[in-house]
């Protein structure tokens, strides 16, 4: 386990000192458990990001699949 030292504001202390106590009930750990946490979050958020990126990249450059054109009604024979 590694050491750091962080410079918050007032509020965002009070906020995540609230949050380790919802969550953790004040146990031991608690502040770092709910940093960790954070820190999954942002990752996940960023991965997350990427991976629509990548979808709507490859929507955008999708090559036509060449079905061609049709009527309605062409389409719904069976």
């Amino acid at each position: 386990m590694v050491q750091i030292v962080l410079s918050l504001s007032e509020k965002k202390d009070k906020e995540l000192r609230q949050l380790a106590i919802e969550k953790y009930e004040g146990k031991k750990g608690a502040l770092s458990k709910v940093v960790e946490e954070g820190i999954e979050l942002v990752k996940n958020q960023k991965q997350k990001t990427r991976a629509e990126k990548d979808f709507w990249e490859m929507v955008n450059n999708a090559k036509d699949l060449g079905i061609g054109k049709f009527t309605r009604e062409e389409a719904n024979e069976r």
